[in-house]
């Protein structure tokens, strides 16, 4: 209990250091908007190897940049979705979802998309991935592929997950609860419940 105490207040000054240290940072910064799109709302983005990649509210589903954002273009073919609000990257292939809709995965840098029929459920609510491991949270569980979304299986990981961060071996998911962790890829989970009686919004790790 003492060691789980500590981390909640080593977690929170982080927190708080980090927003600090964002307001003082975001004072300098200039922000100037994009050339699109404009198609829709924008729900989520990503980036891979020389690419944006932004998914949209509407049935076009999801556009690319190569430019840092100048210019875009629609890269949907393929893509059965009536919009995309998570996306994810994993070792060069790139995922999109849509709750009640599952996964689409592409491997060449979203020029033409394919359905994940492997995931069990196609209710997913949130996708992180770094160059090893993806995840994707569902109605029935946490799932993890680690051959670039081929084959999944199940974690021992909370249920009711909103949020994933991954930085490398350490998970982070925001559920009903709070916030759970791992530190190794998900194999087991420590401190779950730090935060308790909050639903986190979003996760993510620095550094």
């Amino acid at each position: 209990m003492a060691g789980l105490t500590c981390m909640r207040k080593q977690l929170f000054v982080s927190i708080v250091i980090s927003v600090c240290a964002f307001s003082v940072h975001a004072q300098t910064l200039h922000w100037n908007p994009t050339n699109g799109p404009f198609q829709g709302s924008i729900n989520c983005y990503t980036s891979s190897l020389n690419y944006l990649y932004a998914g949209t509210s509407d049935s076009e589903g999801i556009y690319r940049s190569s430019d840092d954002g100048v210019t875009w273009s629609w890269i949907g073919k393929g893509l059965s979705l009536p919009g995309v609000t998570m996306l994810a990257t994993n070792g060069g292939s790139i995922f999109a979802g849509y709750y009640g809709y599952g996964i689409f995965r592409s491997s060449d840098s979203g020029n033409t998309w394919s359905h994940v029929s492997s995931l069990k459920s196609k209710y997913v609510s949130a996708l992180a991935a770094n160059k090893n491991t993806c995840f994707a949270a569902t109605d029935i569980g946490l799932f993890r592929s680690t051959d670039k979304g081929k084959s999944w299986g199940t974690t021992a990981g909370p249920s009711g997950v909103q949020c994933i961060a991954v930085q490398d071996s350490l998970i982070l998911v925001g559920e009903s609860s709070g916030i759970a962790i791992s530190r190794d890829y998900g194999g087991s989970w420590l401190n779950e419940g730090v935060f308790f009686g909050s639903r986190p919004l979003s996760v993510s790790t620095v550094g």
